[in-house]
This record gives structure tokens, C-alpha cells and sequence, in this order.
């Protein structure tokens, strides 16, 4: 059993569909000792053979970071090779033995990255045939990074990671990058004026109905009821395969019967967020993990309100979603205020819950183990999030 870190972040394409993931891993004893970076040989063998790939990445690529050290031990990874980029140093192009290592693994099936590449994209491909991928950081551009995207006439792809904001992308998408890594996509697009949107104001409002903490089941039942897609598409939901009943639920009052006010409500703001146009349409993976994560986290540390945590969660990408200033989102909500100060100001034990799943994402263990939670917090927690948050969203795709 991996008993170490793992995390994961999103690639798109320039069309902002997914490409695949980076997957982060983090070893138990680096995880008690805080220590970061590259996972070593033999976290990564253990890993690839504990952790169906399924799981981490449903049935897209995998990108992995690997050392100069560990190239040759990639041969005996358990994951199909074929759906695995390996993130190799730059330098690796420039050695002989390393490259003849890199060679033999690309014939094994698998892609390989070429971390920070030197030289033109002409010596590379005459020198080293075997790198399909190329991977720069967006912090560290060289001045002559526009010749490698576009230009060159070579089938390379260029991927860039670290792309922090919408300017950035579209700057890097103008150099001829197909592949972008980073926390971009977390955030608003185009800020707009002080006026929301009418579709957008309308959704809010509901939002913020359903979300009052003074609302009864009846209120609920009817607010629900009377939007038939809505009401339509929780009843959907609850009825899949997810939830595994064995009698189907027919109506609002009996699901929140079943399942408490609590629960239905998080469910019904998941549809909302869902409805809007927004993108990349991964944001509601990406804050449905969040949500189950926070959680998790509540309900392992006996934390009161677990319901809070997870709307932390769930809201932490709403601005991205509804491309609108956080601040004016939950001016127009009506949270508990442990989840408005958690979302405004990362403040309370509901802010410090989600500053570690942004760690977890990261397969950081510094601010675990600045908490005192390096050893309390199970590593596989993440990971079940993972696969109930692909659960969900399997269940909540058009029939």
C-alpha cells in the first residue's frame, strides 16, 4: 500500500479540454520530515504499482517528474507506459548514457518530456528523436522560447507550467504553446463591471436561498420544485448509479428524508454551478474534489459543521466559474461566516482545512506538518476524494 502523498493538477490544451495531469508524489518519510520536490526511484516504482492509474487520471495521460537518478528504473513502473509522459531534465538530452536510457523507454511506449530544453528545436530533434514533449516554466521563458512553440516545422509539442494568470496564457498561447499548467484557470477571466449579469444574478439568487441557514424543508421543497431542470436533475442524480440505492427516490422531501436538508442543498448547488457556461469545464471537478476533501478532513479530525468545509471547498472556484470578483460573489450569498471568513480571508479552521488541500494538490506536506497533521491525516484521503469526485461526475454527465 502507498502510504505517501499524492497530487494532482490539471493540463489543458489550448481549447482549455484536458490533456492530462501531473501527478505529484511525496514519500512517508518526506512527508514527516516536510521535505519536497521530485519524488526519488523508489517512491515513484511503489506508487505506480500501488496506485491504478484509473484512479488518479480516469482515462487520461499522466505527466510524472522524473530524476536523472531514476530514468532507468522507469522500466519497471507498473502503470500502462503508453498513457505516461516522463518529465525528464533538460541535461538528459545532452548526456549519451541518459539518452540512450531515454530511448529505450520511449520505445517501451512511453512519451517523453524534455524538461527545459538547450540548444535549438533542430539539434534536439536530430539528436534526441525520442522527446515528443517539451516542458518550460512560465516564470523562466527564455528570450528565444517563441522558436520552440512555432516555427520550427517539427512535430514537438510545448507544454508550459507554472502559468499563473489569464494574461499569461494568452501571452504563451500567442508564443505557439499546445499545453498549459497552473493556477490560471482558478481564476476569473475577464473581470466585468459592477453589474452581474442576468443569468448569472438569477443563479446567485437561488444560490443564496438555498444556502440560507434559516431555510426549512418545506422552503427547500418548493424552491427546488419549482425549477424543473433543476428538480429533474437532482432526482437524476440521486437515483445514479453513484449512490448505489436499491428503491428510487421520487421527490424532493423523501431525498432530503433520506439524505438530510444538508446534503441535498450541496447537491443542488452543484447542479447550479454546473449549468453555467463556463470554462475550462473541469473547474467543477476540480471544486468537487475540493469539496469532498475538505470534508474528509472535518470528519477525520472530528471537526463540527463538516457541512461547511465542504461548501468551502465547493465555493473556493465559484469567482472562476461565474467569472465574477470573489467579493462580490458572497456579498451576494448568504454562507455561515466560518466559510465566508475562510474564502475571504483563509481565515478560522475552515480556511486552514482548505489551505491543506492545496497542499494535498501539490503533494506539498510542509503546511501538514507545520499543522501538527503529518501523521494524523491519512495520505489515501486524497486519493478516495479523487475517486468519489470522478464518481460524481460520471453521474452528473448528460444520459
Amino acid at each position: 500500500m502507498f502510504d505517501g502523498m499524492v497530487g494532482r493538477l490539471p493540463v489543458f490544451d489550448r481549447g482549455l479540454e484536458i490533456f492530462g495531469y501531473e501527478l505529484r508524489f511525496c514519500g512517508r518519510e518526506a512527508l514527516r520530515g516536510g521535505g519536497g520536490g521530485v519524488a526519488g526511484p523508489e517512491t515513484l516504482r511503489e506508487a505506480s504499482h500501488c496506485l491504478p492509474l484509473d484512479d488518479l487520471v480516469g482515462g487520461s495521460r499522466a505527466l510524472v517528474r522524473v530524476p536523472s537518478e531514476g530514468l532507468a528504473a522507469c522500466a519497471e513502473w507498473g502503470w500502462p507506459k503508453e498513457r505516461v509522459v516522463l518529465a525528464v531534465p533538460g541535461a538528459v538530452a545532452r548526456e549519451a548514457g541518459l539518452g540512450a536510457v531515454a530511448g529505450r523507454l520511449a520505445d517501451l511506449g512511453y512519451a517523453i518530456a524534455l524538461c527545459d530544453p538547450a540548444g535549438d528545436p533542430g539539434w534536439l530533434r536530430r539528436e534526441a528523436a525520442y522527446v515528443s514533449l517539451c516542458l518550460f516554466d512560465a516564470d523562466r521563458l527564455p528570450a528565444g522560447a517563441a522558436g520552440w512553440p512555432g516555427g520550427h516545422g517539427l512535430d514537438l509539442r510545448c507544454l508550459v507550467a507554472g502559468v499563473g494568470t489569464r494574461d499569461q496564457f494568452e501571452r504563451c498561447v500567442k508564443l505557439g504553446f499546445h499545453y498549459f499548467q497552473g493556477a490560471f484557470v482558478e481564476r476569473p477571466g475577464r473581470l466585468r463591471g459592477p453589474d452581474i449579469p442576468g443569468n448569472r444574478l438569477a443563479l446567485l439568487e437561488l444560490l443564496a436561498t438555498l444556502q440560507n441557514p434559516d431555510i426549512s424543508i418545506a422552503e427547500a421543497e418548493t424552491l427546488i420544485g419549482r425549477d424543473m431542470v433543476l428538480s429533474y436533475k437532482l432526482l437524476r442524480l440521486i437515483n445514479s448509479a453513484f449512490f448505489g440505492l436499491g428503491k428510487p427516490v421520487e421527490s424532493i422531501r423523501r431525498a432530503v428524508l433520506v439524505f438530510g436538508l444538508g446534503r441535498v442543498k450541496n447537491w443542488a448547488s452543484v447542479i447550479l454551478m454546473n449549468s453555467v457556461d463556463y470554462q475550462p469545464r473541469e473547474l467543477l471537478a476540480m471544486a468537487t474534489l475540493r469539496a469532498r476533501t475538505c470534508e474528509s478532513l472535518a470528519q477525520h479530525l472530528k471537526r463540527p459543521d463538516p457541512e461547511h468545509y465542504y461548501l468551502a471547498g465547493l465555493f473556493s472556484l465559484l469567482d472562476a466559474v461565474m467569472d465574477l470578483p470573489r467579493e462580490q460573489i458572497l456579498s451576494s450569498l448568504n454562507l455561515p461566516a466560518p466559510v465566508d471568513a475562510a474564502l475571504l480571508e483563509g481565515a478560522g479552521p475552515v480556511g486552514e482545512a482548505l489551505r491543506l488541500v492545496l497542499a494535498f494538490e501539490r503533494a506539498d506536506p510542509a503546511p501538514l506538518v507545520a499543522a501538527g497533521l503529518a501523521d494524523v491525516v491519512p495520505a489515501h484521503l486524497y486519493l478516495d476524494a479523487i475517486r468519489w469526485s470522478r464518481g460524481l461526475g460520471a453521474a452528473l454527465a448528460p444520459a
